[in-house]
């Protein structure tokens, strides 16, 4: 009778242990929503505005709706948070605190994102969290994705995906940059056939199939290199597709779209059969077990104080500068002609109040071709290509083949057509140019004549960011011409 009897009031005393331990797990991923609010509520601007998607708004809600249905399924066994995962968690959230303001706002983010991953993972059972640890590609995968992603990472993907394909196309075919060259035609690998989308939805698709198949770890990992693997020879085929095709001539919109979805529809299949192949291979998923870890006080108590700092550091902290442009001049003739200065509209306007430089736009007097000429004294990704300023007014833009002008420059251009009929090709090109140098009232190919140039936003930004660069003033150029 007193064996029962122990056992009925260690059964109490669990079932009274399971809503203390929930109400832990809830201040925990609350502690991490309120230490993380300037990255949210960053995250939240984007994924709102016109011209950012908002799939990782939507790819974030999945992943918290599927944590919540894990703690409810095990809502019996709720342990105390894990220890190792807590102090992980800590470390990550240092990371956001120093890199906050300083650096990038992709790595800060990426801090705070895996530290809020490691944190929902920490709440679930032991052998739950072993099975679920996809959630951290699921949430990493939900950054707002725009201009940033493709500065820093399409301009890498570009170079490898070019030389590979490059090499697929046999002889006679070079890689120029971010382009491939057969000596009388070139076409730059843009933004979109950068690989950057492919490999996030990719990363997004993995996280998912992991933890829907519950996974262990290696397994997960494996999937993951597998997944950037498939969606870099994808990429590549679709390169190599397109590049043949404009050989023959402009490339039509839907078939350059189809080969993308194509590629993704392979990588998607290939991932989902290797996924269920480790599923079978490791077996069904056991139960999660009733064991649970004592002496938490240490990592909670570490987790709290980090958390209290990076909620802090965001009302304290500031964002690197940039060094003024200071007093600018323009060139008075471009391609032969002068040009008159266009006052800008209202959106214009309020893009001036956010670009890290001076800019001026006008139109060609003899050919009615408008100018768009941007200034900066530094690297700024607010200096984006022009491909931007066109989708944000309504443009659906597609790659053309570059253009050489006579003093050597590759000029990167595209296609521009609007609902309402309007169609523009546009060219552009950022130079390096020396402020002292600069001749008020000269041409723009006196400015031009023997300084490095570079055809597109992200190739520019990551070679004037390097240490010693030797880029003092940037001017980017910008010609549109209706057709």
């Amino acid at each position: 009778m007193s064996g029962a009897t122990t056992v009925h009031q260690q059964g109490l005393v669990a079932h009274r242990e399971v809503p203390v331990q929930a109400l832990r797990s809830a201040a925990l991923v609350l502690g991490l929503l309120v230490a993380c609010w300037a990255v949210l509520l960053r995250f939240w601007g984007q994924w709102l505005a016109p011209d950012y998607p908002s799939t990782g708004l939507w790819s974030m809600l999945a992943a918290v709706a599927t944590w919540a249905g894990l703690m409810y399924h095990d809502r019996d066994l709720i342990p105390p948070p894990s220890r190792w995962l807590i102090a992980t968690c800590a470390l990550f959230l240092g990371g956001y605190v120093v890199t906050f303001g300083p650096y990038p706002r992709l790595l800060s983010s990426g801090f705070a994102m895996t530290a809020m991953a490691l944190g929902l993972l920490a709440t679930l059972a032991p052998v739950r969290r072993i099975h679920a640890t996809g959630l951290i590609l699921w949430m990493l995968a939900s950054l707002p994705l725009g201009v940033v992603f493709n500065t820093y990472f399409g301009y890498p993907l570009r170079i490898v995906v070019g030389y590979l394909a490059s090499v697929l196309l046999g002889g006679g075919i070079d890689l120029l940059g971010a382009g491939l060259s057969d000596g009388t035609h070139t076409v730059f690998i843009d933004a979109p056939c950068s690989g950057v989308r492919m490999l996030r939805i990719t990363a997004l698709w993995v996280g998912m199939v992991t933890v829907l198949t519950q996974l262990r770890v290696i397994p997960t990992l494996l999937l993951a290199a597998l997944g950037c693997l498939l969606a870099l020879i994808g990429n590549t085929a679709r390169v190599c597709i397109l590049f043949i095709l404009s050989r023959r001539g402009e490339v039509a919109d839907w078939l350059h779209e189809g080969t993308g979805v194509a590629a993704f529809g392979g990588t998607v299949v290939l991932l989902t059969a290797a996924a269920l192949w480790f599923q079978r291979r490791q077996g069904e998923a056991k139960r999660p077990g009733t064991r649970v870890s004592r002496g938490m006080h240490w990592p909670v108590w570490g987790l709290a104080m980090v958390g209290v700092l990076a909620a802090l550091v965001p009302l304290t902290a500031e964002e690197q500068g940039h060094e003024p442009v200071g007093e600018t001049t323009w060139p008075l003739r471009v391609d032969g002609e002068r040009w008159r200065e266009t006052p800008p509209d209202a959106a214009m306007a309020r893009f001036r109040d956010t670009y890290l430089g001076d800019w001026t736009r006008g139109t060609l007097e003899e050919s009615g071709r408008t100018i768009l000429l941007r200034q900066c004294s530094d690297p700024t990704l607010t200096l984006h290509t022009t491909e931007e300023c066109y989708r944000a007014f309504g443009f659906r833009c597609s790659t053309l083949s570059a253009w050489r002008d006579a003093q050597g420059h590759l000029w990167s251009r595209f296609r521009a057509e609007h609902p309402d009929g309007r169609v523009y090709t546009v060219r552009q090109c950022f130079f390096s140019v020396d402020p002292g140098m600069i001749v008020s009232g000269g041409t723009l190919s006196d400015w031009t004549d023997g300084v490095r140039s570079w055809p597109d936003a992200a190739s520019w930004y990551w070679a004037a960011a390097r240490p010693a660069s030797g880029v003092a003033r940037t001017l980017a150029v910008a010609i549109a011409e209706v057709q």
